[in-house]
């Protein structure tokens, strides 16, 4: 296989529930140059044979012993191919043409190293009925990085090459993990936020780690970016009012101006599922978003 241009990189642990939705997204996406690289962490539930009924041969899957996200992101990366690094959580969604969108920022603007999102977010009976939008520019970013993680981890693509010389994700933060690479990161490079949702995250209760308590980790990382020169002085020089106080992020809208990204999206990943002789009760549960301005709810495929 030659060298591809993008390489996903996805840790899973028991996440059997979201697996293949999460691997149909990525399968989904317009720009087709891609390796999909799947650690599966010590899983004991069936995540593995959810993967294993999925065929393409740009999945790479690696099962190992429990290690947490963190190592096994590194693990990835140590034989991502790609220029480009993406990551994937392993119960969202990438809207189909979010590979597209974040190559053409980056051809845009050579200088640009990261490439985040805005999120469709959905309720917990797992209808996409918000947007979160975070920090756009560069600039935004790093004003807001003291205060919070102005990224959605699995929503961001970045240049391999300074992820590598970065040295990766720090293994002694087993969560936030990405906030504190951030805190490296982002001072030393320039970054940005679509505005366009392109990614879309479930918010129900067995979703990824969102009932452990991170604030130790938090703490940490923003007192030594208070002391970090470059990010004081951005911060003192940026003016907008838009980001100055922690708690403005994310801002809400509704996701009605992009209800044909969502339908579309959903409709690849069904067709992907047929292909592999495949049924998934949640895609159809999911493909469903709210329209406020009628009051009711409309199935997107």
């Amino acid at each position: 296989m030659k060298k591809p241009m993008i390489s996903v990189i996805m840790g899973v642990y028991n996440g059997s529930k979201h697996i293949q939705n999460a691997i149909f997204s990525i399968l989904a996406q317009s720009f087709k140059d891609f390796e999909l690289i799947i650690i599966n962490d010590g899983s004991t539930d069936d995540t593995l044979s959810k993967i294993s009924a999925i065929s393409d041969p740009r999945l790479i899957v690696i099962d190992q012993n429990n290690q947490g996200l963190t190592r096994s992101l590194n693990n990835a990366l140590k034989i991502a191919k790609g220029d480009y690094i993406a990551r994937q959580d392993a119960d969202d969604i990438s809207i189909y043409n979010r590979f597209e969108k974040q190559l053409a920022a980056f051809e845009e603007d050579k200088e640009l190293s990261l490439v985040g999102s805005s999120m469709f977010i959905s309720n917990p009976n797992g209808i996409f009925n918000e947007i979160f939008h975070y920090p756009k520019t560069d600039a935004e970013c790093k004003s807001a990085l003291i205060d919070y993680n102005p990224f959605i981890h699995g929503a961001i693509m970045m240049k391999r090459s300074e992820l590598i010389d970065e040295g990766g994700y720090n293994e002694n933060f087993r969560y936030v993990q990405d906030y504190e690479l951030w805190s490296r990161l982002v001072p030393k490079i320039k970054c940005e936020n679509l505005a366009e949702p392109l990614y879309a995250r479930l918010r129900e209760s067995d979703c990824s780690e969102s009932t452990i308590d991170k604030t130790e980790y938090v703490n940490k990382i923003q007192n030594q970016l208070k002391n970090h020169e470059n990010i004081r002085l951005q911060r003192e020089s940026f003016t907008s009012k838009e980001i100055t106080t922690q708690g403005i992020y994310p801002l809400l809208s509704y996701p009605h101006k992009y209800t044909s990204q969502l339908a579309l999206t959903f409709s690849k990943m069904a067709k992907i599922a047929r292909d592999n002789d495949l049924q998934s009760t949640v895609l159809k549960r999911n493909a469903l978003f709210y329209c406020p301005w009628f009051g009711v709810f409309k199935e997107a495929v």
